[in-house]
């Protein structure tokens, strides 16, 4: 019984996603239904960012078939955590959104060159391209593709300016954290380290075989002579020409001379290197604000699990469609769920909700998800279009459903969530992220999240179009998290929609 019953729900629901059943059939599904109603199916739960997730939401909503356009206030999703869980979690991520960084607050200078790396798109998308190629495993093995690694680092070093990839390379640190950033610019694991050191007279040999080795090598011989008289220390008075040859090697050495012509005179190598000079002596393009998004994405960018997944989905999201200046948005959404789903939340949590006191920092959190692919669109479609269109994706209606579920504001509560369960929260809101309904900051400001749409000709309905983005813009639940006291110290959540922590 329980088995036909299901089938004709199954078949009623691919008829539905077609076009709207007749009277008669759906009298016939409502009958199903209800033969269903006790059955285990209704209460079963999927579990996020499972295998067969996609699957098992398909069952979920298929039960519930005649409401299932509008059964928002449920979720679909099993509590893995109980309360208890859920309360040690809680003080995992405090310090996470409050911006009581997993990582110390020294000055980094290197995360300050890779923040302004990462704003540039030319830089931002060549070391995506660098790091994927460097930390992606040959299929069947452990190892890397070292040569297309050293063809991604070419790129990258040849293609972006000097202040840019300069500044990531001779960043100058003061503290270990910084030089371990430093040490890991080139993704060492693949383009510099093997199992054994092999001799260097060896490694010259290999070098001097090939042309553009050879070259480089030569190049930076010539550039970088020392010369113990010299006011710079180097032979041709140039440090800035020596930094230049000294990134263009992959390999190493022989020949006096070199083989590149001096396309920059040595006029405009000067002005170069008053340029060069402040990168190198750590005075960064960039302001010496405190930024907690930084820190969270050196922290990402040293577990190994995060900084390829976060790879990933930064390349999915900025590279272009063949022939067309668009990005394909669902494999950027894909790629955004993947993340999401898969690193654990003191890393990716640290990205999404870091705390920030000024605008570079906001601007950094703000992208953080890459939003002209993952987000905005030419024109902002109406939001009751974008639930609509969402409703008829069982993933999408499922992380909505969920969002609705953990979300739900109180005035009354402590925390300002009906669930009294912050953390909750934070994980539905980030399950919406790399689907249609994806919420983002609006700005670099403020902390106030939205979704790309409006109730703009709303007509009749704005009411409840004002109720899909009222959940985002206005709810307390997101906006006035609590304090959470830790056994040594007090951490406070963070708010979404204030830009500094409000104590209650």
């Amino acid at each position: 019984m329980c088995n036909s019953s299901y089938r004709v729900l199954e078949y009623c629901a691919a008829e539905e996603a077609v076009s709207p059943l007749g009277p008669e059939a759906r009298k016939e599904c409502v009958t199903a239904e209800a033969a269903l109603a006790q059955s285990p199916l209704l209460r079963c739960k999927c579990h996020r960012g499972n295998r067969r997730e996609e699957h098992c939401l398909t069952v979920y909503w298929t039960v519930r078939f005649s409401n299932s356009y509008y059964e928002l206030e449920s979720s679909p999703y099993e509590d893995l955590e109980t309360d208890q869980m859920w309360a040690i979690q809680n003080s995992r991520l405090a310090a996470i959104v409050s911006g009581s960084s997993i990582v110390t607050e020294w000055d980094n200078p290197c995360l300050e060159a890779a923040q302004a790396c990462g704003l540039y798109e030319k830089c931002g998308n060549l070391r995506s391209e660098y790091v994927l190629a460097c930390t992606k495993r040959v299929s069947g093995t452990d190892t890397c593709n070292r040569q297309k690694c050293h063809k991604a680092l070419r790129r990258f070093l040849d293609r972006v300016p000097e202040e840019y990839s300069f500044a990531v390379l001779f960043c100058q640190c003061s503290n270990a954290l910084c030089g371990e950033r430093r040490r890991m610019a080139i993704v060492p694991s693949c383009s510099f380290e093997e199992k054994e050191k092999p001799n260097c007279l060896y490694l010259q040999q290999i070098c001097l075989k090939d042309e553009l080795c050879k070259s480089r090598l030569a190049d930076f011989h010539s550039k970088c002579q020392p010369s113990p008289i010299s006011t710079t220390g180097c032979l041709r008075e140039n440090g800035a020409a020596c930094l230049k040859s000294y990134s263009g090697l992959i390999g190493y050495y022989e020949l006096e001379s070199s083989p590149y012509e001096d396309l920059e005179t040595d006029q405009m190598w000067a002005i170069q290197n008053s340029r060069l000079a402040a990168i190198v002596s750590g005075s960064s393009i960039v302001t010496e604000w405190d930024n907690p998004c930084l820190e969270a994405a050196q922290a990402c960018g040293l577990y190994e699990k995060c900084g390829n997944l976060r790879s990933e989905y930064v390349l999915a999201c900025t590279k272009r469609v063949s022939g067309t200046d668009t990005c394909n948005r669902q494999k950027c959404h894909k790629a955004l769920r993947r993340f999401l789903d898969r690193v654990p939340e003191e890393y990716s949590f640290a990205v999404l909700f870091c705390q920030c006191s000024n605008a570079l920092c906001g601007e950094r959190r703000r992208m953080a998800i890459v939003p002209s692919c993952s987000f905005e669109e030419k024109e902002k479609p109406n939001c009751l279009y974008l639930q609509q269109i969402c409703l008829k994706d069982e993933l999408c209606k499922s992380r909505l459903a969920d969002f609705h579920s953990k979300c739900q504001p109180s005035p009354i509560s402590t925390t300002g969530c009906l669930r009294e369960n912050g953390a909750a929260c934070l994980k539905s809101y980030s399950g919406l992220i790399g689907t249609i309904m994806t919420p983002n900051y609006q700005s670099n400001s403020s902390s106030e999240v939205s979704q790309w749409c409006s109730c703009e000709g709303s007509g009749n309905k704005q009411q409840e179009c004002d109720k899909i983005l009222t959940m985002f813009t206005q709810n307390i639940c997101l906006g006035e998290q609590r304090i959470i006291t830790a056994t040594a110290s007090p951490m406070s959540v963070a708010p979404i929609s204030n830009l500094s922590s409000k104590p209650e």
